[in-house]
């Protein structure tokens, strides 16, 4: 029992310390022109039609996927929607929306900037970095 009330501390910690980060993160850049924050987050599946009747609840439905990418800087939200007819939600798909996002909401400028994303532990999140890393630092 003791070894699990230390773990429950260290989660709190790590918590609190990751709260921290982010808040430092986000007033920085409200000051700072050059400091890019976003955060990023997949909401969950969203079936359609949403029927809730018994027969026809088990019939095959379309699903939905849905990022929100935020910027904390100017506190503007974008939304990506699309369905699985036009791709899955794997890693390749994020990556494209946040570097669409990228490429037409802060533009392609010569100045160095720095780019902060915050986003949750989803699987697909590290694979996701080195794609993002690619795009950024072409060969």
């Amino acid at each position: 029992m003791n070894d699990l009330m230390r773990c429950l501390c260290c989660y709190f910690v790590l918590g609190e310390s990751a709260y921290d980060s982010y808040t430092a993160d986000t007033a920085r850049a409200v000051i700072d022109a050059d400091y890019v924050v976003l955060t990023v987050d997949l909401q969950q599946v969203i079936f359609s039609p949403g029927l809730r009747n018994s027969s026809s609840f088990y019939l095959r439905k379309m699903s939905n996927f849905n990022l929100g990418i935020h910027n904390a800087r100017d506190g503007n939200a974008t939304m990506h929607l699309w369905t699985e007819l036009v791709a899955s939600r794997g890693s390749n798909e994020i990556c494209s929306c946040i570097w669409s996002y990228i490429t037409s909401t802060l533009g392609t400028t010569i100045t160095p900037r720095t780019l902060i994303i915050w986003m949750d532990r989803c699987p697909g999140n590290l694979k996701l970095q080195h794609h993002i890393l690619n795009e950024c630092y072409p060969r």
